[in-house]
């Protein structure tokens, strides 16, 4: 069998791979439009492949630079949620900021809630720590992230507090720096532990760096058909993430 041949089968498989979870969660957002334009290409591929003579070659070892890129860059965000895991044993405690989503009337959304539920298995086996619940009020929001979180985490059992409210971040960046400053003047433990979704995490270590903080991750369960097109739409935010001040 032909090396082209095998490069056509990769990139048809390749390319019925990201269609179909770029159309899978029937959500639409930056990260499925690119999965779903990227799927098609590659499925196209076989049938163009001839017409583009001499280019042909080039064109299939971008193709698999690019695979190759979102190998790597999979392992990369893998590490930072799974294996940035805090301490077992913290006596002096850990400082959780769980990262604001969208919130319905005067409960989470759903990832929300993982993200929530989390925490909250994390602060029951460590009765020392204490967490930071982050996230302002949007637009179509009723209430601010952070109030929805707060109050869900005391149904849950959670003692208020522990639990101190950070309700003005718009963004990861400001989630990161206000809840950072609250840690410091409320004197709380230094351990930093984030908890979000794990193709989040890369960004918020970022950001926890910029404000001179090294964190620990603990990532709610995201549902593996959702976690292909929200690491796409990651790599566009990690940018500005890398660039800023």
């Amino acid at each position: 069998m032909t090396s082209s041949l095998w490069y056509r089968r990769i990139f048809t498989a390749a390319g019925g791979f990201l269609l179909l979870f770029g159309l899978l969660p029937f959500q639409w957002n930056i990260g499925v439009l690119l999965m779903c334009l990227s799927g098609v290409l590659l499925l196209l591929y076989p049938r163009w492949s001839k017409k583009i003579g001499r280019w042909r070659r080039p064109v299939e070892l971008f193709l698999i630079l690019c695979v190759i890129f979102m190998v790597v860059y999979t392992a990369i965000w893998g590490y930072f949620a799974y294996f940035r895991q805090p301490p077992r044993e913290t006596p002096e405690g850990s400082t959780v900021i769980v990262l604001g989503c969208k919130v319905n009337g005067d409960e989470p959304s759903l990832m929300l809630r993982r993200r929530l539920d989390t925490c909250c298995e994390y602060l029951s086996r460590h009765p020392e720590s204490v967490c930071i619940v982050s996230g302002g009020q949007g637009d179509n929001e009723d209430f601010s992230e952070a109030f929805v979180m707060k109050q869900y985490l005391m149904r849950r059992g959670i003692d208020p507090k522990r639990i101190y409210e950070e309700g003005r971040s718009r963004n990861t960046r400001e989630n990161l720096r206000f809840s950072l400053a609250i840690q410091r003047e409320e004197q709380l433990p230094q351990t930093v532990v984030l908890c979000s979704d794990g193709f989040h995490q890369l960004r918020a270590w970022v950001y926890a760096q910029k404000n001179g903080t090294d964190s620990r991750a603990i990532s709610s369960r995201t549902p593996f058909w959702l976690i292909p097109y929200y690491s796409i739409r990651e790599l566009f935010a990690l940018v500005p993430a890398f660039l800023s001040v």
